[in-house]
């Protein structure tokens, strides 16, 4: 397959992957692939990730790539809350996900996921990118993931610490929607985690 047309077959996926390759051509050789990326015809996102080297890679072209490095994901904890302008940037993507625990990093950024229950792979919005959706918790989803997966910060000064945006907090996010997630994690330190964030940050 020569570049023109796997540019024409591949293109409107605006990220693509090894999986999408074959099946445009089985017996696709990956060694083309290599030639394209040392030409800067394309750019590698993450790892099995790819796009065109025209495209405008951003924050929300990473979130979507890290949908597609494992699927089922979605964009949580500090990236999530740093989208809702609720916590200071992270240079990390953060998604959740029912598979593994993984981190890889590439010259686009660090991409870090962490394992759930698939059962709580629930409260996501989907967020519409060109002609695409990736997936990111809600803002009360990201604040529970957040806390459940950094069990550090348990005590109140620990919690009071965080460089959450109070206003936003207020603006943005309902308690009783957090209260409600976090009891669907049945784990009793985490609401308590909970308890403190919401005394310290939104009463």
């Amino acid at each position: 397959m020569n570049f023109s047309k796997f540019q024409t077959e591949l293109r409107p996926l605006l990220v693509f992957n090894t999986r999408d390759i074959h099946k445009i051509e089985i017996d696709f050789n990956s060694v083309n692939l290599n030639n394209w990326l040392n030409l800067d015809y394309i750019v590698k996102l993450t790892k099995g990730v790819y796009t065109f080297a025209d495209t405008t890679i951003d924050k929300r072209l990473l979130y979507y790539a890290a949908n597609k490095l494992i699927d089922p994901s979605y964009v949580s904890c500090e990236t999530a809350l740093s989208y809702y302008k609720l916590l200071d940037d992270e240079d990390s993507v953060v998604s959740v996900n029912p598979i593994k625990t993984y981190e890889y990093k590439s010259i686009e950024g660090k991409f870090k996921f962490h394992k759930s229950k698939p059962l709580l792979m629930k409260d996501y919005n989907l967020v519409m990118l060109n002609q695409h959706t990736f997936k990111i918790a809600t803002p009360e989803k990201a604040i529970v993931d957040f806390f459940f997966f950094n069990p550090k910060y348990l005590m109140r000064k620990q919690i009071k610490d965080l460089a959450f945006e109070r206003n936003g907090l207020r603006e943005k996010v309902e308690a009783d929607k957090i209260n409600s997630i976090s009891t669907d994690f049945k784990n009793e330190l985490l609401e308590r985690r909970i308890r403190n964030f919401i005394n310290i940050f939104m009463r």
